[in-house]
Order: C-alpha cells, then structure tokens, then sequence
C-alpha cells in the first residue's frame, strides 16, 4: 500500500484567550488522522471542535503546538508539496481590486502552469463551475456566492492531486451546489484526494467515502459511511394512501403521511411485522411502492453520537463530584 496523503501524528494546538487573565484554549488534543490516496474524506464535528484548525495546519497557515503533521511525505512548512494541493478556506479574502481572471493567473504562475494549459484550465472551469460571466469582475463586485466560486476555481485551476475544502457549498446557490457535487465525484473518480468539512451532512453521505468524527479537537469515530451507519433493526414499506385505512396497520407500526405525493409509509420494527403489513396490504388489494431495510442518515448518527458524548461526560461530572 502506498504511502499517506495526509499523516497527523499527535496535533496538539493551543490558542491565546483575550482578556488580562486570559489563558489558553485547547483547539487539537492528540488529534491523529492518515487520509490515503484516492479518498474522499469529511471531518465533521460540532462549531469549535477543531476542524478548520486541522486543515489550516495542512497548509501551514498555522502552526501546531505539539505534534506532526506531514503531507506527501513533507512537513507541512515544506512549500514544494503545495503545487501538488489546493485549497478553499472557510473565509476566501481576495485582493478586492483585482479581477476574477488576475487572480486565477496568479494563482496558475504560482503553480507553474504555463498560458496554454491555463487557457485550457480556464475553459474546464468555465464548464465545470460556469464561472465565465465573473472573469472580467473585479473582486468588490462579488456577492458571498460569487467569491465561493472564485475560491473554488483558484483551488482546482492546476488540477491538483489533493483538494482541501473548508465548507465549499457555503453560499452557494442550489445550480452551482449541484455542480460542484457533480465535479467533486468526477474528481474522486479520477483518483483525486479530497478531504473536506461540511455542515450538510446529506451531500457527505452522497460524495464521501470516509468520515471522520471529531470533538474536542479529539477524533471520536472515524470508518466509512456503511461501517458507521451499519443497519438499522426493523423495515420501511411505503404504499399509496388508500380510501380507508386498514386497522390492523395501526398496531404494527409508526405511520406516517406525505400529504403531497398521497404515500403512507410505515416503520416496523423487524421482520414478522413486515411480513404482516405485507399480507394485510395485499388483501387489501393495495400496491407497496416500497419496501426496504431502515438505514440511518449520516446525521442521526451524527446527532445521536455527539449527543451521547454530551450525556456521557454530564454522569461523569456528576461521579466525580459525589
């Protein structure tokens, strides 16, 4: 197997409070990750868990306390691994007198790309992201959305091996949402590295290969999306709302109704119950539009696992104070 995208070893960083009798807050505590190559991996975690503080590490924007990180095998202060990366920060602050187009040539220059491949770059990001109506815009005519775009094509414009995203939907509108999905798939596709944080935690079930679940700058679970989520106990049947409702139903399961589409649906807890709601429906001469195994989303496993930290920690204070 061959060697790490990203290796962090121990990450320790710490920040100044403000205020006279300020201390220091703990960001990352032991914080250890390797993302390997072809992955496409979410840290996710709740607001101050140390997400943004991780990926700034990569790029040695910051520096850790304690600890190591390496990229392609390089430390992170090593700049010569950076053409091989890109990356979009949570908060993207351009030179606001220059013009879209200025600030993709300088990134493409700092990245060694010569004009011809810039030029053809430049067309794939026009089809990709549809970014051609903001070339000739200078910065202080972007609205949020517009910047979040720019910040996306200065990341991808050298066709990087590893792309780093801090919540690369934000202000994005629903059109240009769906592109970028489309080309993060098409990127992982190729065999790209991609590890980003997000707050939408449908588009990291549909893109991700890998989560990663952090709290307290610590990692708290880490597996893939069908290792974590696993299968849940008991089965989902959804059927066309009938005239009357058989009574039976009621027993067996939850029912709930989308009064739009005009579909039941109903939850039951394992299997003898299904085959019930099976036989009743069909005596009933009422077609199933669906039937399949409950699956958690990605986000009630979120909630459930930061929830339970939450609740964890609470008795364990209580403990230590009897």
């Amino acid at each position: 197997m061959s060697e790490p995208v990203i290796v962090a070893k121990d990450l320790v960083k710490y920040y100044k409070e403000r205020g006279f009798f300020a201390g220091r807050k703990l960001a990352l505590n032991r914080f250890n990750l390797e993302v390997n190559k072809g992955e496409t991996v979410a840290v996710l975690g709740p607001n101050g868990a140390g997400k943004t503080t991780f990926l700034r590490i990569i790029f040695g924007l910051i520096y850790p306390s304690g600890g190591e990180i390496r990229v392609f095998g390089r430390t992170a202060e090593d700049i010569n691994w950076r053409v091989r990366a890109g990356y979009v920060p949570e908060f993207y602050n351009p030179a606001r007198f220059l013009t879209a187009q200025e600030l993709l040539e300088i990134s493409a220059r700092t990245n060694g790309m010569s004009r011809k491949n810039f030029e053809k770059a430049l067309e794939w990001l026009e089809e990709k992201l549809g970014i051609k109506e903001l070339l000739a815009l200078r910065v202080r005519q972007f609205s949020r959305g517009m910047l979040q775009q720019l910040a996306l094509a200065s990341a991808l414009i050298h066709n990087p091996e590893l792309v780093v995203l801090d919540e690369p939907t934000a202000n994005l509108d629903a059109l240009s949402r769906r592109k970028l999905k489309e080309l993060l798939k098409e990127l992982s596709g190729q065999g790209k590295t991609i590890l980003l944080s997000s707050h939408i935690l449908s588009e990291v079930e549909e893109l991700c290969n890998k989560v990663v679940i952090i709290k307290n700058g610590q990692v708290i679970k880490q597996g893939s999306t069908e290792e974590l989520l696993g299968r849940e106990e008991g089965y989902l049947i959804c059927f066309k709302a009938p005239s009357q409702l058989p009574e039976q139903l009621d027993k067996l399961g939850a029912i709930s109704m989308d009064a739009e589409r005009k579909i039941i649906s109903l939850s039951v807890s394992d299997e003898y119950k299904k085959d019930l709601v099976v036989k009743v429906l069909s005596e009933n001469n009422i077609p199933i539009e669906l039937l399949e195994p409950k699956q958690k989303t990605l986000e009630e496993y979120f909630l459930e696992l930061t929830q339970q930290e939450a609740l964890e920690k609470y008795f364990l204070e209580i403990v230590k104070e009897q």
